[in-house]
């Protein structure tokens, strides 16, 4: 028996290591033996080892014969790939719902459309042929074909061409609507001045260049500063990426690629919304002031009626504020990937359940009464999932998400383009900042009912609704991308204009609990180095506890918070400074 701080090396082949305490939740993984080489993967890990290994596979198609390591991997295959429509489309889920044909007909298939996909799946498989002899290597980034050509669906050459025509259409379109919106005679308004840098934005736009999650991955070690690059890829795909560490690159699902998507109709919603007494609007038919526009709560039901009865003169709005109400929102490319949950999961109260704003864990020794001995607060834990709603024409100038966050955007209902700026550095936002000149032109990325956004952590971006629309989004962090979220929420405390949040309350005691766990090695997830802990322990020394101001004004809440940010105006005539 080995003693009990002895590592336990698990029995089923893996050859992990754990301590005595982690091993039985160990054992309760899966473990897989790799088709090719042999070897027993626990979990997930089985999936990071497909992108390295090299040896042969076992399991082949009778209908194409191409192969996979694994029997899941081929019968997916076959069942979307191999089964078709009478109407010709590839026979998922998805399209039997949608389809007449498909619940009428009996499910024919046809065979002409065979070919042309097998002919564009061969294409892409030659296209990321791996390296042979000396050429080749086994680290990380390295592709395989049976990782892409067995994905579920598969990005083609025809799909990604389809979509960059569709969203070169679209920026056209977004450019007629931003001339209308100036057509309107509104000086003075808030829609007239973002209607006129927005239309800056959109001159020097382009559609940028696709990756493929094979091509993203061959050179994810060596992408550094401004690009027009984004990944487009399928949700399978954006999984594999995923597991690879955090995204440098935009990956965009297109709804054609996304085969089972689930959505909160607009209707509904509305109808959600107007059961609660009021909402925070931003009305683009406001005043324009330069020192900047704070939400207006009105009526949920004034709100609304903009969606459902628009009259004549009525102006743009967007509402940002609203807590996510969609059941388990998460992009399914992220909901198996513990390591991209550590906001929600890390810091628990020790029931499991989360604290809420005023909550305390009762002292030792003591039952809790029901009654909190303070607050709390959650609000970065609560922002991680929300829905976006805005009517057509609203827009949101470039500015970057709280904190480092990866950033998700699932389009329910309408349309939005999506302006983005992939791979600033800190430096590059100051210039920015200082000078309003972009350091590359941003690209245009097309969001319709059932495409899905990653967006890499501070990625400056401005979205414009091209129709009425609804979006639900998820907020992220990974433990590799600590350092950069420390790094960037300082870069945001002295430098405010960049984002248009507040800075979070529970930020500093959410990032302590990262480290702490991280630096006890518990949990399941991956643990930060030694300088990278120490790097992170140093940044947080800055974000002091407590705000120095000793009071709150009218135009801030700075007391007692966790720290000052983009509302507090010491100096400025605040009382509090």
């Amino acid at each position: 028996m080995p003693k009990q701080s002895e590592p336990v090396t698990c029995k089923r082949g893996c050859q992990g290591t754990f301590h005595p305490k982690y091993i039985n939740q160990h054992y309760k993984l899966q473990h897989d033996t790799c088709g090719g080489c042999n070897k027993v993967f626990a979990g997930e890990e089985i999936s990071r080892h497909h992108i390295v290994c090299r040896a042969s596979v076992t399991f082949t198609c009778d209908e194409c014969d191409k192969a996979f390591p694994r029997k899941d991997l081929l019968r997916k295959h076959k069942r979307n790939v191999h089964r078709f429509c009478a109407c010709g489309e590839p026979l998922k889920k998805a399209h039997e719902r949608t389809c007449e044909l498909a619940r009428a007909s009996g499910n024919v298939l046809d065979v002409s459309r065979l070919s042309t996909i097998t002919e564009a799946a061969s294409a892409l498989v030659l296209q990321h042929e791996p390296p042979t002899g000396d050429e080749s290597n086994d680290n990380l980034t390295t592709v395989t074909t049976q990782d892409f050509s067995a994905s579920t669906p598969t990005a083609s050459p025809t799909d990604t061409q389809a979509y960059t025509h569709q969203v070169a259409a679209k920026l056209q379109e977004s450019r007629q609507l931003i001339d209308e919106l100036l057509s309107k005679g509104s000086d003075g308004l808030r829609e007239a001045h973002d209607a006129k840098q927005f239309g800056l934005i959109l001159r020097d736009a382009d559609i940028g260049t696709p990756l493929t999650a094979a091509e993203y991955l061959t050179k994810a070690d060596t992408i550094n500063g401004p690009t027009t690059e984004y990944v487009i890829c399928s949700m399978d795909e954006a999984e594999l990426v995923l597991r690879h560490g955090p995204c440098k690159l935009p990956i965009l699902v297109p709804a054609a690629m996304n085969p089972n998507p689930r959505f909160v109709g607009l209707p509904w919603y509305l109808s959600y919304l107007e059961s609660q007494p009021a909402l925070d609007v931003h009305d683009f038919g406001a005043m324009f002031s330069k020192q900047g526009h704070q939400p207006q709560q009105w009526p949920s039901q004034d709100a609304t009626r903009r969606f459902r009865d628009p009259e004549p003169g009525d102006r743009a709005i967007n509402l940002l504020n609203l807590a996510g109400v969609k059941k388990n929102a998460v992009p399914e490319c992220l909901v198996n990937i513990p390591d991209y949950h550590i906001i929600t999961d890390v810091g628990r109260s020790g029931n499991g359940k989360r604290m809420k704003i005023g909550d305390q864990p009762a002292k030792r020794g003591k039952r809790s009464k029901g009654k909190a001995d303070g607050a709390i607060p959650i609000d970065l834990t609560a922002s991680t999932h929300f829905q976006l709603l805005a009517t057509r024409g609203a827009m949101h100038l470039p500015h970057v998400d709280r904190h480092h966050v990866i950033t998700t955007a699932f389009c329910e209902d309408g349309e939005k383009l999506w302006v983005t700026w992939p791979g600033l550095h800190l430096e590059d936002l100051k210039k920015w900042l200082d000078t309003g000149v972009y350091q590359a032109n941003g690209i245009a990325l097309y969001l319709e009912p059932g495409s899905t956004l990653v967006q890499p952590g501070t990625t400056l971006h401005a979205p414009l609704s091209l129709t009425n629309v609804l979006m639900t989004g998820t907020m992220h962090w990974h433990p590799k991308s600590m350092v950069r979220v420390m790094e960037a929420s300082r870069f945001e405390l002295e430098n405010p204009l960049v984002t248009n949040e507040e800075m979070s309350s529970e930020f500093r005691d959410k990032v302590q609990a990262i480290l702490d766990a991280s630096e006890a090695n518990s949990g399941p997830w991956t643990r930060l180095s030694k300088d990278e802990l120490a790097k992170c322990k140093q940044e947080l020394t800055y974000f002091h506890g407590g705000c120095p101001c000793t009071i709150s004004c009218q135009n801030c809440r700075c007391k007692k918070r966790g720290g000052c940010d983009n509302q507090c105006h010491r100096g400025e005539g605040c009382p509090g400074g």
